[in-house]
């Protein structure tokens, strides 16, 4: 299932070529704009930021190494556990370093998401972190991501794949578990191999 996904959104050989990717994505909460930038970069480095009203309300940047979330102004160093997991959440196609990363892999049969049949995999890390993920039997496309931490669980749902640059990506994606309600994501940009400078990722 991972290798027909890794197909189905551009194939291995293409995705290999990806060295940094920058997405931009909107949604309204309360009447309000919200926007969701993410950075990522080879090998490694993470940023995340998310604007309400043009206001950075809370930031997660990871160089490599170190790592730190701030929110509302107030800094403070990521967790042990909270680094490791963004170690992999830097990787810009994590699926293609499963086998080198350690990632243990459970196929759990099929599931109806939306109706319409999925494969449901349970993915473990070296730390025991698991996240279950859904992927559209048809397509091959992922379709639902669902991650279940001491602070509760996150569900993302993802839909209308687009191409660009000959790699198909979600323009619309779905986040539960964050608030009280369903976070609506469209995708504005995506863009890939731009040259991110690595002061993106400094972390103070």
């Amino acid at each position: 299932m991972i290798d027909k996904y890794v197909q189905a959104i551009g194939g291995k050989e293409k995705l290999m070529t990806i060295k940094d990717e920058a997405v931009t994505m909107e949604a309204t909460v309360q009447g309000m704009p919200l926007e969701m930038v993410s950075l990522k970069k080879e090998p490694g480095k993470l940023s995340i930021s998310v604007s309400v009203g043009g206001n950075v309300m809370q930031s997660t940047v990871y160089d490599g190494k170190k790592g730190q979330v701030t929110q509302q102004g107030q800094a403070a160093a990521m967790s042990e556990n909270d680094l490791v997991k963004s170690s992999y959440d830097a990787a810009i196609f994590p699926e293609l370093h499963y086998s080198k990363t350690g990632h243990k892999l459970s196929y759990k049969g099929i599931e109806a998401i939306n109706g319409a049949d999925a494969h449901k995999i349970v993915i473990e890390d070296p730390k025991g972190n698991k996240e279950t993920t859904f992927f559209d039997v048809k397509t091959g496309y992922m379709v639902k991501n669902v991650e279940a931490t001491e602070a509760g669980t996150t569900t993302l749902e993802f839909g209308d794949y687009q191409a660009k640059d000959g790699i198909y990506f979600p323009r619309k994606v779905t986040i539960t578990g964050a608030l009280p309600f369903p976070l609506e994501f469209s995708v504005k940009s995506v863009e890939w191999n731009k040259g991110i400078d690595d002061t993106k990722f400094k972390v103070e």
